[in-house]
């Protein structure tokens, strides 16, 4: 059914809520000024209680530029994520919404036979040898298998309560701060570094204690304490830059180079004190 209606009379379905965040409709607004509506807002719902599944970006430019009147046709649909998924042919996609819509088709691919049927008729045989290249072509996404597998790890971490970042990887490549290849690149130096560190920590929880050597995980302003004087015959010392102030897991206080200029010469030269008295 096709119809006309108020711009104000529409909201967007809860479903694809979360693939609108950052969306960009200042572009629409243009088009629709020279053409005016190409294609109707697909909704679900009835009377007052329409509920746009495609063509948000048609509704805000509508709404921007003071339409009083866009065309709607309802659908029937029992999936309304994959039917707005589908619909959306825009290249101009944001990543949030690209890894939403990757999640969506991996999970329709994997959950029946027949539906997989459906969604990859009309591909190649070679489309169909890997999962996330199908997911490509039926976005109508023009990225490889291998980027679209650096979104959904993207995203993973982004989820991840250890993921010692204050902000979101995706919400940065929307901003376009940065690059998927260069997220994805901080993603996998990360994990490296957390893993080296989990390895360490289980490696020295308890100093480990030989006849010839001792082993003591503490920083330099503790290390002092379990040393003797006159004991060491090499020592490499490597302070804080001045100025750093954010070394990962370790606590502010700990970092001389978040101190002030005088401050911070101050903490080297007590070190350095400490230091002078352990070495032969």
């Amino acid at each position: 059914m096709k119809t006309e209606i108020s711009p104000l009379k529409l909201s967007v379905h809860d479903s694809i809520i979360a693939m609108k965040v950052n969306v960009d409709h200042s572009s629409m607004e243009a088009s629709l000024k020279l053409f005016s509506f190409k294609d109707p807002i697909k909704v679900v719902g009835f009377e007052d209680e329409y509920q746009i599944i495609d063509g948000y970006r048609r509704w805000m430019a509508a709404q921007s530029l003071g339409i009083k009147k866009v065309p709607i046709v309802v659908v029937d649909t029992s999936n309304v994520k994959l039917e707005s998924i589908l619909s959306n042919s825009t290249e101009d996609r944001t990543a949030l919404e690209i890894v939403l819509s990757i999640r969506c088709v991996l999970d329709e691919l994997g959950s029946s036979q027949g539906k997989k049927r459906e969604l990859i008729e009309g591909l190649e045989e070679e489309d169909l040898k890997d999962r996330f290249t199908m997911v490509s072509k039926i976005l109508g996404l023009n990225l490889s298998s291998v980027q679209l597998r650096k979104y959904i790890t993207i995203d993973d971490f982004d989820k991840d309560p250890s993921n010692p970042l204050n902000e979101s990887l995706i919400d940065k490549i929307d901003l376009g701060t940065l690059s998927v290849s260069r997220a994805d690149s901080i993603v996998k130096r990360l994990k490296e570094e957390s893993k080296l560190n989990n390895e360490l920590d289980t490696q020295l929880k308890c100093p480990i204690i030989s006849n010839q050597y001792e082993i003591y995980n503490m920083n330099n302003k503790k290390a002092y304490t379990k040393i003797e004087d006159n004991s060491i015959d090499l020592l490499y010392f490597s302070p804080d830059y001045l100025g750093i102030k954010n070394y990962r897991n370790v606590p502010k206080e700990d970092q001389i180079g978040a101190l002030g200029l005088n401050d911070y010469i101050d903490e080297l030269v007590n070190q350095s004190l400490h230091f002078n008295k352990m070495t032969n």
